[in-house]
């Protein structure tokens, strides 16, 4: 699913009708502050429940790697749930690793691709708990899980998990799930410099100019940086913890949540680091 056909599914979903069950606007920001922030539990299956809809699937074959590593994404389990004042609608992607892949290396990936796969299911249960949590508290909730392999070269192959979440107001998290194709191992940000380099503060420089630069074209482009009434913000630290991919002129992308670096209101922002930048602390390719 592209951005453009999520935020279409996101549009129609937040279209609510009319009712006198009350809101909580506060609902959207709890809940991505327990996932982010909470313990992820391991996987747990879903009970079944009166009008909703749990299904395992086999579906929507999405990707396949044509180097070492073969990697594909399926739909592993869907839940639904839709009335006049709720709405999920939650796909949660599962990877698995081709036959034809070459031996060594899909042995070298089981860790990888079991972790990744605990991990979306953990975070796809904060979810499916948080809304069935708006069920029993009559509050509005909306709830979006799609999937897209967001990029596959000959080297990377990338996960992205699109989470969106609405209750009086909306909000949407991804996350990012990297993996060499050539060592089957999960990348962190790091794994992508030399050891010991200076990528951080090689990164949080070019970010921020080019936020000074868009602030400059427009006004209306306000970020963090710099702000007065933000004195402890440290885009730093933000980059840190901050979700990446590497996309196919093998650029580093960071991205950021909405609310991460700039107001709610600009969504979720991404800024595409030049490979002039970082080419000399760049690891072997």
């Amino acid at each position: 699913m592209t951005d453009q056909e999520f935020r279409q599914k996101i549009e129609r979903a937040a279209d609510w009708k009319t009712s006198g069950i009350q809101e909580d606007p506060w609902l959207t920001q709890r809940v991505l502050n327990q996932v982010k922030e909470g313990e992820r539990p391991m996987k747990k299956k879903l009970a079944f429940m009166p009008v909703l809809v749990f299904a395992i699937v086999a579906i929507c074959a999405v990707a396949l790697a044509a180097t070492q590593l073969g990697l594909i994404a399926n739909t592993a389990e869907q839940y639904q749930h839709q009335d006049a004042d709720h709405s999920a609608d939650i796909q949660v992607p599962e990877l698995s690793i081709q036959p034809e892949s070459d031996e060594a290396t899909a042995e070298a990936a089981k860790d990888a691709v079991t972790g990744i796969n605990a991990e979306i299911a953990a975070i796809a249960q904060e979810y499916v708990d948080q809304f069935k949590t708006s069920l029993d508290e009559g509050y509005h909730q909306d709830t979006i899980i799609e999937y897209e392999v967001l990029n596959e070269t000959e080297r990377y192959f990338t996960l992205r998990l699109m989470c969106y979440t609405a209750s009086g107001s909306g909000a949407q998290s991804d996350y990012y799930y990297t993996i060499d194709l050539q060592t089957g191992k999960r990348l962190t940000l790091a794994d992508l410099f030399t050891e010991g380099s200076d990528y951080i503060a090689r990164i949080t420089d070019s970010i921020a100019a080019q936020m000074k630069a868009l602030t400059a074209e427009n006004a209306e482009n306000t970020f963090w940086l710099d702000d007065e009434d933000m004195p402890d913000f440290d885009l730093a630290e933000v980059v840190k913890n901050a979700d990446f991919f590497v996309n196919g002129q093998n650029e580093v992308v960071i991205s950021f949540d909405e609310g991460d670096v700039a107001p709610m209101s600009s969504g979720m922002v991404q800024f595409t680091i030049p490979a002039d930048v970082l080419a000399d602390i760049r690891a072997a390719l």
